[in-house]
């Protein structure tokens, strides 16, 4: 398991979970606004300057490096409570939080990707691995700070390798002839991502597949609809080559974007 968690509420998963208590960092905002930019900077040094520009909203006060030195001494004792799976060191011109991409929940859910990605051709090992990464996210990256300049970034990242994520799980699906369970997760994501090209492309074919040619046809009139409506697009050459092929009566092949 992963010791910290920046896929939804940012917090710290101790060891013990008996000594959950003990790590007082999770209940205090500033303490985990702390923590959240130490981890968007994991491995790498966070200056003094840019944490008290995370740490304030508005301008910091004249206190903010003693106040940070404050935090970090917090920090670190909840760390060591939490099971010593990271440590907080001093680097100038600020710090540096050290911890194994293993127990950190963003890391691993990328090298996960990334695997899958590397077995994409043999699906059912693909799907196994997916699901592990997918099973990680417990809400929204860096939940209550994720619209904040020093998180968005990060966060936004991470969203749209989740989104690719759900992507890569469905066209497993679609390739291990579930069709159905492919159109149930696509539906799904579209419905958190309307705009997005991928998912409703493999909802055509997912469709098509699963003997629902009529709401294939729906699914790129709709999207058709939304992009005229939103961006003032068109749907892609893919998009319209699928259309055409299930006009045809044809079986339409896995989406391939360039």
């Amino acid at each position: 398991m992963t010791y910290v968690r920046v896929l939804g509420s940012v917090e710290l998963l101790p060891v013990d979970p008996d000594r959950a208590s003990a790590c007082s960092v999770s209940r205090s905002p500033r303490a985990r606004r702390l923590l959240a930019a130490l981890l968007i900077r994991a491995n790498q040094v966070a200056s003094v300057d840019w944490l008290a520009n995370a740490l304030w909203t508005q301008v910091p006060p004249v206190s903010a490096p003693g106040a940070i030195q404050n935090l970090v001494s917090r920090l670190r004792s909840a760390l060591a409570v939490a099971g010593g799976f990271a440590v907080v060191v001093t680097r100038p011109p600020g710090y540096c939080l050290q911890i194994d991409r293993a127990d950190l929940d963003a890391s691993l859910f990328e090298d996960l990707l990334t695997t899958a990605w590397a077995v994409a051709s043999r699906p059912d090992q693909a799907a196994v691995i997916l699901d592990r990464a997918l099973e990680l996210w417990a809400g929204p990256a860096y939940d209550e700070f994720a619209a904040e300049p020093f998180a968005c970034v990060d966060a936004a990242r991470l969203t749209e390798l989740r989104a690719a994520a759900e992507e890569a799980r469905a066209l497993a699906d679609l390739r291990l002839g579930r069709a159905h369970a492919a159109v149930l997760r696509l539906e799904s994501l579209i419905r958190t991502h309307p705009l997005r090209e991928g998912p409703h492309a493999q909802l055509i074919v997912a469709s098509c597949r699963a003997g629902l040619r009529t709401e294939a046809l729906e699914v790129y009139q709709r999207y058709r609809q939304l992009l005229r409506d939103e961006l003032g697009l068109e749907p892609s050459s893919v998009l319209t080559e699928l259309q055409a092929s299930v006009l045809r009566g044809d079986s339409p092949h896995d989406p391939v974007f360039n």
